[in-house]
């Protein structure tokens, strides 16, 4: 009985998270109230204080749910060493796999750049987010620097430079498909147009 009020308990808690993530992404963080995510959700107030501190800990908490999700299923640009072309654009192509199938990012994506405002109380989710580009700045660029020692990268480029180029513009494709799907397809389009990025870094064979 306790496993399955564990479970139910669980349920409750993705359920709200899930209500208050397309209200945020319909209506804007700061218009959306807790009664609206509990009517959304199909519970009391009380049942949000039990699992959240208060709208900013489910914002926080979509993140971590969303984002984790994602990070847990897909192939990582560190994951195989020594790292090659291949591993980057293997990793570049699940990514985008991933996000073109969970929705639930596209919502999470809307809400963070374009429908809330970042003010004191979610300091801490600027911060993580900051951290987060940071880290995977360091870890393409670390991916760069070590293909530029085993003589794989283009002479001339700086590996840190580049490994910003490809975030940038691996964010800049997101963006794109996430504001208007009808542009292109992620995968179909997005994926082709990344590779053609990477493939300038390439060192010529020829």
């Amino acid at each position: 009985m306790a496993r399955k009020t564990k479970e139910d308990a669980e349920k409750t808690r993705l359920g709200i998270m899930d209500a208050a993530l397309t209200l945020f992404d319909m209506k804007g963080y700061s218009q959306t109230t807790l009664g609206d995510i509990a009517t959304e959700a199909g519970v009391s107030r009380g049942a949000i204080y039990w699992h959240f501190k208060g709208k900013d800990d489910i914002l926080s908490q979509c993140c971590d749910w969303i984002k984790g999700t994602i990070d847990d299923q897909r192939f990582k640009i560190t994951d195989e060493e020594p790292p090659s072309w291949e591993t980057v654009l293997r990793a570049l192509r699940t990514y985008l796999e991933l996000l073109e199938t969970n929705t639930q990012y596209a919502k999470l994506y809307r809400v963070l750049k374009y429908k809330v405002e970042y003010t004191d109380e979610i300091q801490s989710l600027v911060a993580a987010q900051k951290l987060e580009t940071e880290e995977g700045v360091a870890n393409v660029s670390q991916v760069f620097s070590d293909l530029a020692g085993a003589g794989e990268f283009k002479a001339g480029l700086d590996p840190r430079l580049c490994g910003i180029s490809l975030v940038a513009f691996t964010w800049g494709i997101v963006e794109m498909w996430i504001l208007d799907k009808s542009i292109m397809s992620l995968t179909k389009d997005g994926y082709p147009l990344l590779e053609m990025h990477v493939n300038t870094m390439k060192r010529s064979t020829e």
